[in-house]
Protein backbone atom coordinates (compact mmCIF):
# COMPACT_ATOMS: atom_id res chain seq x y z
CA UNK A 1 0.00 0.00 0.00
CA UNK A 2 1.59 3.57 -0.71
CA UNK A 3 1.70 5.76 2.12
CA UNK A 4 -0.48 8.31 2.65
CA UNK A 5 -0.94 11.12 5.14
CA UNK A 6 -4.49 12.11 5.84
CA UNK A 7 -6.39 15.17 7.14
CA UNK A 8 -9.83 14.61 8.96
CA UNK A 9 -12.66 17.51 8.23
CA UNK A 10 -13.90 18.64 11.94
CA UNK A 11 -12.52 18.15 15.33
CA UNK A 12 -14.38 14.44 15.87
CA UNK A 13 -12.97 11.55 13.39
CA UNK A 14 -16.83 10.70 11.10
CA UNK A 15 -18.22 7.13 10.27
CA UNK A 16 -17.04 7.62 6.77
CA UNK A 17 -13.22 8.95 7.83
CA UNK A 18 -13.30 5.70 10.14
CA UNK A 19 -14.38 3.76 7.17
CA UNK A 20 -11.56 5.15 5.18
CA UNK A 21 -8.69 5.43 7.39
CA UNK A 22 -9.91 1.48 8.57
CA UNK A 23 -9.52 0.22 5.01
CA UNK A 24 -6.08 2.78 3.97
CA UNK A 25 -3.82 2.31 6.50
CA UNK A 26 -2.55 5.52 6.76
CA UNK A 27 0.78 6.46 7.55
CA UNK A 28 -0.06 9.28 9.55
CA UNK A 29 -2.82 12.11 9.99
CA UNK A 30 -2.04 15.90 9.69
CA UNK A 31 -4.24 18.33 11.68
CA UNK A 32 -5.36 22.04 10.66
CA UNK A 33 -6.95 24.48 13.05
CA UNK A 34 -10.56 23.01 12.04
CA UNK A 35 -9.13 20.16 14.11
CA UNK A 36 -8.40 21.53 17.17
CA UNK A 37 -10.92 23.40 20.01
CA UNK A 38 -9.27 22.54 23.00
CA UNK A 39 -6.62 20.04 24.55
CA UNK A 40 -9.36 17.29 25.96
CA UNK A 41 -10.97 17.28 22.38
CA UNK A 42 -7.58 17.30 21.20
CA UNK A 43 -6.45 14.39 23.18
CA UNK A 44 -9.48 12.53 22.42
CA UNK A 45 -9.27 12.93 18.78
CA UNK A 46 -5.58 12.01 18.85
CA UNK A 47 -6.41 8.62 21.18
CA UNK A 48 -9.57 7.71 18.59
CA UNK A 49 -6.90 7.81 15.62
CA UNK A 50 -3.97 5.94 17.67
CA UNK A 51 -7.05 3.08 18.36
CA UNK A 52 -8.43 3.17 14.85
CA UNK A 53 -5.47 1.82 13.57
CA UNK A 54 -3.85 0.19 17.07
CA UNK A 55 -0.87 2.52 16.30
CA UNK A 56 0.27 3.77 19.25
CA UNK A 57 3.30 5.15 17.85
CA UNK A 58 0.97 6.73 14.98
CA UNK A 59 2.51 10.12 13.24
CA UNK A 60 0.14 13.15 13.99
CA UNK A 61 1.41 15.98 13.08
CA UNK A 62 -0.09 19.79 13.15
CA UNK A 63 0.23 22.18 10.06
CA UNK A 64 0.73 25.42 10.61
CA UNK A 65 2.37 26.52 7.27
CA UNK A 66 1.45 30.26 5.91
CA UNK A 67 -0.03 30.91 9.91
CA UNK A 68 0.70 34.38 11.35
CA UNK A 69 0.82 32.86 14.34
CA UNK A 70 -0.09 29.19 16.45
CA UNK A 71 -3.13 27.31 15.55
CA UNK A 72 -4.46 27.56 19.32
CA UNK A 73 -4.74 30.08 21.38
CA UNK A 74 -1.93 28.65 23.98
CA UNK A 75 1.11 27.25 22.79
CA UNK A 76 1.11 23.14 23.26
CA UNK A 77 4.48 23.69 25.00
CA UNK A 78 2.29 25.87 27.55
CA UNK A 79 -0.25 23.73 27.56
CA UNK A 80 1.75 20.42 28.35
CA UNK A 81 3.58 22.42 31.43
CA UNK A 82 -0.09 23.02 33.16
CA UNK A 83 -0.78 26.13 31.45
CA UNK A 84 2.90 27.40 31.42
CA UNK A 85 2.13 28.93 35.04
CA UNK A 86 4.81 26.51 36.23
Amino acid sequence: MIPVIFGLSGPTLTADEAALFRASEPAGFILFARNIEHPAQLRALTDSLRDLTGREQLPILIDQEGARGQIGSTPLAELALGGGAD
